[in-house]
C-alpha cells in the first residue's frame, strides 16, 4: 500500500476554533488591587524565610526577577496550578483558556515588592552605614 495519495492530499491548518480565550491579561496590574490577590500579596510577603525577605528588602526593581524561580515558582505553584480565585481574577473562569502566569505571578512579587519598598529603604540605608560607617 502507498502512502503517496495520502501525502500529496493537501492538509490545511488544524482547527484551533475551539480553544478558549483568555478573558483578562496578566499585565493588566489594576486587577492586583482587587481584595482577592492583595490577600496574596500579604501571604506572598508573609511566606518568604527570613534570609528571602531580606534579600527581597534589599533587593532594587530591576532585581525582582531573581525571586522568579524561588518564591516567584511557589507563588505560580500555589495560585496558578489549579483554578484558584487568583487565577481566576487574572486569568478569567475557564482553567483551559490560556494565562501568562509567569506575568501574573511577577506582578504579585512587584506589588508586594512597591508595598515593602519604604521599609527596604530603611535596610539599605542601615546596610550602607555598617558598611561605611557613620558619616
Amino acid at each position: 500500500m502507498s502512502l503517496a495519495p495520502l501525502l500529496a492530499r493537501r492538509v490545511g491548518p488544524p482547527d484551533i476554533s475551539w480553544c478558549a480565550k483568555s478573558t483578562a491579561e496578566p499585565a493588566d496590574k489594576q486587577v492586583a488591587e482587587t481584595p482577592i490577590v492583595q490577600k496574596a500579596i500579604r501571604e506572598f510577603v508573609a511566606g518568604l524565610s527570613m534570609s528571602e525577605r531580606k534579600s527581597f528588602l534589599e533587593a532594587s526593581r530591576t532585581d525582582l526577577a531573581l525571586f522568579h524561580f524561588g518564591a516567584g515558582s511557589r507563588v505560580r505553584e500555589r495560585y496558578f496550578s489549579s483554578n484558584s480565585e487568583v487565577r481566576q481574577a487574572f486569568c478569567g473562569t475557564n482553567m483551559h483558556a490560556y494565562c501568562d502566569i509567569d506575568g501574573a505571578s511577577m506582578i504579585i512579587v512587584e506589588k508586594a515588592w512597591d508595598r515593602s519598598a519604604p521599609r527596604a529603604i530603611e535596610v539599605r540605608l542601615d546596610a550602607e552605614r555598617r558598611f561605611f560607617g557613620p558619616t
